[in-house]
């Protein structure tokens, strides 16, 4: 089961095809002709690597990375037990964070909530991650 979070994070890193050895983090992103940076903690080795030191000082929004690393340490520490958990809407809507999207608005699986990026669920898991992890 581990396997397929580590399928699921090594295809997020990766963004292009060429995903086995590779250590140039910036070929991706020259590839598909795109501003951006990897930013990576070793923790065996307690440090960072980067793609672009600059660039990785840039505050910046994580968007929906989040709901990636949301969702497989959400699987990881047993906050969910699959993509299929249903997560109960909260009944806040917050057009401000999500526009108005009446779809979202209701309870829904963690896997239908990451196809229409219904950033709410994910809010949701962080806050049980949290407690859980504490």
């Amino acid at each position: 089961m581990k396997l397929r979070y580590f399928v699921l994070l090594v295809g997020f890193l990766s963004i292009s095809s060429k995903v086995s050895g590779q250590v140039d983090l910036k070929q991706a992103f020259r590839e598909c002709g795109i501003k951006g940076s990897t930013t990576i903690y070793d923790y065996k080795n307690q440090k960072w690597i980067y793609s672009d030191s600059l660039d990785a000082q840039k505050l910046s929004l994580p968007a929906s990375t989040f709901k990636i690393i949301n969702l497989l340490i959400s699987l990881e520490i047993k906050v969910i037990k699959d993509e299929n958990e249903v997560i109960k809407w909260v009944g806040k809507t917050d057009t401000t964070l999500y526009e108005y999207r009446p779809e979202i608005y209701k309870d829904m699986t963690v896997r239908e909530a990451f196809e229409v990026s219904a950033g709410w669920v994910f809010i949701e898991l962080a806050k049980k991650i949290g407690k859980k992890i504490i």
